[in-house]
């Protein structure tokens, strides 16, 4: 069982109404001693948008990443069958800490946090659920991970996990959905986007209009904000129907 990544650079992407009551907060397993904030990285090296095509190759590297359960391999009877994508990855120019968020052959979301030498430093469990994104804040002092409420559940929340590094230590664990647009019976493996500032964290996601609503039976997307310090919603900067179908995809957001 390994996943094979590379020390390229990521650059990921992203709703308004009253929140349902939170679940109880994921374990966390062999976390480190130290609360330190995140190491900075080696300064000095170049950008990708600096380097020619044929450069590139000279600042990458492959390595092998023995995981702690194996990947889930299939998709059928977890989630909608379009992407098949149970497995994240996520780093930080602002620290040497990485991590992959991914769901194991049971159904679990696993977060592996990796240290520079590529060492497993510290690992939570966050639930049956189904892995949606993961992403450092700019500091590189948290952790932000996106994971589905439920499984082809319809009108389930998805929910914003928020970690301090580099213990994976929850500071909080937060709902966010829709009272109009239902999540989970449908949505595309490949709906939900996230984004994450210092300020509030943003999900843009796709699903189905629930009933005795206008736009009943319909597909359609909708946006929500959230406080960073607390969790809590940002009405005022949530959308409850931005796009009909699959025009979805052709929006973005950035914190």
């Amino acid at each position: 069982p390994h996943l094979t990544t590379t020390a390229q650079p990521t650059t990921p992407a992203p709703t308004t109404t009253a929140a349902p009551t939170t679940t109880a907060a994921p374990t966390t397993t062999a976390a480190p001693a130290t609360t330190a904030a995140p190491t900075t990285a080696a300064p000095g090296l170049p950008k990708c948008s600096e380097l020619a095509p044929d450069q590139i190759a000279d600042f990458l590297s492959v390595k092998t990443v023995q995981l702690p359960a194996k990947m889930r391999p299939y998709c059928a009877g977890f989630g909608i069958h379009m992407s098949c994508r149970h497995g994240y990855y996520a780093a930080s120019p602002r620290t040497d800490y990485h991590a992959i968020l991914y769901n194991d052959e049971a159904g679990e979301a696993r977060l592996v946090l990796l240290d520079g030498q590529d060492e497993t430093a510290a690992t939570a469990a966050l639930g049956a659920e189904k892995v949606r994104g993961l992403q450092f804040d700019p500091s590189a002092a948290h952790l932000v991970a996106l994971i589905s409420g439920g499984t082809n559940v319809h009108a389930s929340p998805s929910y914003f996990v928020k970690m301090r590094m580099p213990s994976l230590e929850v500071v909080w664990r937060k709902p966010v959905f829709s009272e109009v647009v239902g999540l989970e019976k449908w949505t595309p493996d490949n709906s939900d986007s996230m984004a994450v500032s210092e300020d509030r964290y943003v999900l843009h996601s796709a699903g189905q209009c629930v009933g005795d609503t206008w736009c009943e039976g319909h597909q359609g997307d909708f946006t929500q904000a959230l406080n960073a310090s607390t969790g809590d919603i940002i009405v005022a900067e949530g959308s409850d129907w931005k796009a009909s179908h699959s025009c979805k995809q052709m929006i973005t957001y950035n914190a």
